[in-house]
């Protein structure tokens, strides 16, 4: 038996040549072939988006599922969170008539 030669250590792929996830389709067709249109509404800014701007979660029982939330709500830093209100205007900030 001969022995095997050692193995270098695998490179690490470049940007330009590493394989790009397979996204899933966007379009869904009905038994006619008819374009389907599905919206989900975002649980955590509560806006109604297409099927799209989700993505899928994995569950423990293997079941894969959409994600309850919007992609630009998960990327976002302070999810749901809504701006501040105003500030009450103080006494320096009234101007004289």
């Amino acid at each position: 038996m001969k022995p095997t030669p050692p193995s270098s250590p695998p490179m690490p792929a470049s940007p330009e040549t590493a394989p790009k996830r397979a996204r899933r389709s966007s379009e869904l067709f009905d038994a006619e072939g008819n374009p389907v249109h599905i919206n989900l509404t975002c649980l955590c800014c509560k806006e109604v988006k297409p099927l799209a701007a989700f993505g899928l979660r994995k569950m423990p029982n293997g079941i894969i599922r959409n994600q309850p939330w919007c992609r630009t709500c998960r990327s976002s830093k302070n999810p749901g969170a809504k701006a501040p209100p105003p500030a009450a205007p103080t006494q320096d900030d009234k101007q004289p008539l």
